[in-house]
């Protein structure tokens, strides 16, 4: 799946989408989605400079996000929009010193 399919699903079918798992570095997230046909989730690059776009769209659609490994930097230059209008959409931050 490109980073392209992924944004108009999340703006025309975001109930397809059962979570987007991050971690913190990596270019490639996981979308897993609710349908039995998929079981194992799909992997879709994210270019760097969309990375944001992406969170304000998650956050829009009430998705939830899974993000690992990130830094107290990235939460603090983020925790807003991660967490301000949907805030059960961010479900867990882990391994963060």
């Amino acid at each position: 799946m490109t980073y392209s399919s992924l944004i108009k699903t999340i703006r025309n079918e975001p109930q397809s989408i059962e979570k987007i798992s991050m971690t913190n570095g990596e270019s490639t997230i996981q979308v897993k989605y609710r349908s039995p046909e998929r079981e194992k989730p799909v992997p879709v690059v994210v270019p760097e400079e969309s990375k944001e776009i992406l969170l304000k769209e998650l956050d829009s659609a009430g998705i939830p996000v899974d993000a690992k490994g990130w830094t107290n930097r990235f939460l603090v230059q983020h925790s807003q929009l991660l967490l301000a209008a949907h805030p059960h959409s961010c479900r867990s931050f882990i391994d963060v010193p």
